[in-house]
């Protein structure tokens, strides 16, 4: 009966020493649990956020590279057309489109394929009508607006430099950083001389088109 009595009394004080989880104390963990989960998933998502954010930088640099660099394949081997009337010129205003013969580089807007409004155009050259050169839809998720130019500029004899910029960067969801500017000089292998210009080039009016020929695809 004695050792019955002490085996009670030693749980009795086990018990009594270890008690359980207060009210108070199970609402602190958990408050503390939440936090930091919430504080593990905000990183995540700014984590992904900035990936995206640096994925799309990046393509936009690259789709516009990829068009500086065709518009320098295409001025490097422009020509000039005497029997289509066709000279190596430089305007002001995208009017003269379609006005004459010869080929077009230019800002505008084609319906069917071009999405954010706004693209870098070729009218002319092998193969098509008119390409897309550029079109920042294709590049930018939810496109909001975007403000794209393109401005050639005659330099010296037979060269001509060329800037394609996009900047005011907004989509659906925030104003985005990174506006961009390349900057390319071409020398004109088949032309001689200053490119002309028509209502352009003084003033601080900018050329935004240019006309030009293009040789005779080789025969395949």
């Amino acid at each position: 009966m004695i050792k019955q009595r002490y085996y009670k009394s030693s749980l009795h004080k086990l018990s009594s020493a270890s008690p359980g989880l207060t009210l108070i104390e199970l609402v602190l963990g958990v408050t503390l649990l939440v936090l930091f989960l919430g504080g593990v998933i905000t990183f995540h998502l700014f984590g992904l956020r900035s990936f995206a954010a640096g994925e799309m930088q990046t393509s936009a640099h690259q789709a516009l590279r990829r068009t500086a660099d065709r518009i320098a394949d295409e001025l490097r081997y422009a020509i000039e057309d005497e029997s289509e009337n066709v000279n190596i010129t430089l305007y002001d205003d995208s009017h003269v489109i379609g006005s004459q013969s010869g080929n077009y580089i230019f800002i505008g807007d084609d319906n069917d394929r071009c999405r954010s409004g706004e693209c870098i155009i070729l009218q002319g050259g092998y193969g098509s009508d008119t390409r897309i050169l550029f079109d920042p839809a294709s590049v930018y998720r939810n496109l909001d607006h975007l403000d794209l130019s393109l401005e050639f500029i005659p330099t010296e004899q037979s060269v001509i430099e060329f800037h394609i910029r996009i900047e005011n960067i907004t989509t659906a969801s925030r104003t985005e950083k990174g506006d961009y500017e390349i900057k390319t000089s071409v020398y004109l292998n088949n032309f001689d001389g200053m490119v002309p210009t028509e209502g352009c080039g003084d003033n601080n009016t900018p050329c935004t088109v240019i006309r030009y020929a293009s040789p005779e695809p080789p025969d395949n």
